[in-house]
């Protein structure tokens, strides 16, 4: 009956009435967040009232940082990219904050999906809330897709790809992306991707250590570009230095008698 009455809310004459059931759908329970309520929430942004416009967004705002899905991600992506829109700029600075909690997989493959999108302000947008994910829950996927997007065509893209990597595992494990950075050290055909997956590799917890990693390092340093190998000399000397793994001290002895 809640639900309802806020919907009836939205279409009321009354401005008023429609800014406080915009705003009212910001504290109900998160089950009643639906993608049927959001549509029509998103429907407010064009509200003739700037004070329900308002609430609608801040509602709306509310529900994305709280509990995204890919509905909302889609929809705040095609807010941003509308200069006409009332809530252009507001859409372009909220990508800051999301995935500063920790999202669903869901979220993260759609945000992935946004770096091959064919306007670069929408890449540059994902790479934003790739970056506060990436500290705390970095994907195979998400990896992959800021890799890929080194290369873009666009120098700021290629910008905030870098500094979205710069972030992966700050504030939590690599124990879930670490064959996808030893592929990547080894495998990749640029040494841009080579010397980014060396320097995450750097935060792994070096304790801990496997031995495919320290094997995935010694090959390594056989590679053709000098800054991937003092990189990686130096995740050696770590592991050689916390663990006193065998495997890494021969491979360090190894390299400095080359």
């Amino acid at each position: 009956e809640l639900i309802e009455a806020l919907i009836e809310g939205f279409c009321h004459q009354n401005s008023k009435i429609r800014r406080c059931s915009y705003s009212a759908i910001a504290n109900i329970d998160e089950e009643a967040w639906t993608s049927e309520l959001i549509d029509l929430l998103v429907n407010g942004f064009h509200d003739e009232d700037s004070t329900a416009r308002d609430a609608a967004w801040d509602a709306f705002k509310t529900i994305l940082l709280t509990a995204p899905t890919k509905q909302l991600i889609d929809t705040v992506i095609s807010t941003s990219l509308d200069p006409k829109g009332h809530f252009h700029w507001s859409a372009w600075c909220v990508h800051m904050d999301i995935g500063k909690r920790e999202v669903s997989k869901e979220v993260i493959d759609a945000l992935v999906d946004v770096l091959k999108h064919q306007q670069s302000d929408a890449r540059k947008m994902a790479c934003r809330s790739l970056a506060n994910i990436g500290k705390h829950t970095p994907t195979k996927e998400m990896i992959n897709g800021l890799i890929d997007i080194l290369s873009d065509p666009d120098s700021e893209v290629r910008k905030e790809a870098r500094e979205a990597l710069e972030t992966i595992g700050d504030k939590g494990e690599l124990t879930d992306v670490l064959d996808t950075l030893i592929d990547i050290l080894l495998h990749h055909p640029t040494k841009e991707a080579q010397r980014t997956a060396a320097r995450i590799l750097k935060k792994t917890d070096l304790t801990t250590v496997k031995t495919e990693l320290i094997d995935a390092l010694i090959k390594a340093l056989n590679g053709k570009d000098l800054s991937v190998r003092e990189d990686v000399f130096i995740i050696l000397g770590e592991i050689a230095l916390k663990s006193s793994k065998k495997e890494a001290i021969n491979g360090l002895i190894h390299a400095l008698s080359d």
